[in-house]
């Protein structure tokens, strides 16, 4: 389950990062539209540095996104480990709302 929350959302990153820029434009209207758009990361407390790194590239390539709506907060990064008992919440309410592929 790790492993395919982390594939998609590595697929959901290099899928907008390839885009021309006239699509990226479309997307960040379309966003716009939208009170708050929240990014999860979801790992576990035991992660290895490729994991680190999708992190680390996740967060900064919405800031190069969507720079206005990621510095206005309309566009939010959160990373979440599983492994915390607050977090559960947070992912079951995820699944539920279908905000997760």
């Amino acid at each position: 389950m790790k492993k395919l929350i982390v594939g998609m959302l590595v697929l959901m990153v290099s899928l907008s990062s390839a885009n021309a820029e006239k699509p990226l434009k479309k997307n960040a209207e379309a966003v716009s539209k939208v009170e708050k758009v929240e990014v999860y990361y979801f790992h576990f407390s035991r992660r290895c540095v490729t994991c680190q790194a999708v992190e680390a590239e996740s967060k900064k390539d919405l800031a190069v996104l969507y720079p206005a709506l990621f510095k206005s907060g309309k566009v939010t990064f959160k990373s979440v480990n599983l492994d915390e008992s607050d977090s559960k919440s947070i992912a079951k309410n995820a699944t539920q709302k279908g905000s997760l592929c």
